[in-house]
């Protein structure tokens, strides 16, 4: 359901919807080069992983 309510924002208002976080930071990081802005304003990426599965 949220990929195809996503395609049709997309669709819509002709915003680029991407899944892949590494092409997301790299897309960002080429933009922020060449324009001075990011192209995926609100995106965080993932933090590093640090091996700790503790839940509690």
């Amino acid at each position: 359901m949220r990929w195809n309510a996503d395609r049709q924002i997309a669709v819509t208002e002709k915003e680029t919807v991407l899944y892949d976080s590494r092409l997301k930071t790299a897309a960002n990081r080429l933009s922020q080069e060449l324009f001075n802005k990011d192209i995926f304003q609100t995106f965080q990426p993932p933090n590093k992983y640090t091996g700790n599965l503790n839940f509690y």
